[in-house]
């Protein structure tokens, strides 16, 4: 295989000198958002600056971590793939694809008839 070298643009190297930045900045602007929504008069000092800081991991942590099972499509995925990780059987991907689909579907299905046990549908037809 070929590999093409890494083409850097200035915004390949910029991007993660503002990560940095907003990393720095976001917890002092927690604090002020705070301190201007509920007058609350926390001063702005290192120790609570990490708090904040710590505060904002842990909030993107739980929320990142707390979806439905839609985030899970690949929970069934089997890694019987050639040795370059490719398959390359294009039919059996669509089927897979659809098994996948239909899974979901199932799931789903499921999860709506749960909650329709505790009201019945009547026979009245």
């Amino acid at each position: 295989m070929n590999y093409k070298e890494m083409d850097f643009t200035p915004t390949d190297m910029i991007a993660p000198f503002l990560n940095v930045i907003a990393y720095i900045i976001s917890p002092i602007l927690f604090i002020w958002a705070v301190n201007t929504l509920f007058d609350c008069g926390i001063p702005i000092t290192f120790k609570t600056w990490l708090a904040g800081f710590v505060l904002i991991m842990l909030l993107k942590f739980h929320l990142k971590t707390s979806g439905d099972f839609s985030d899970n499509i690949y929970e069934d995925y089997d890694d019987d793939d050639d040795e370059d990780g490719y398959d390359d059987d294009d039919d059996n991907d669509d089927r897979d694809i659809e098994e996948r689909k239909a899974k979901l579907k199932a799931k789903l299905m499921a999860y709506q008839e749960h909650k329709d046990k505790k009201n019945p549908p009547s026979d009245e037809s």
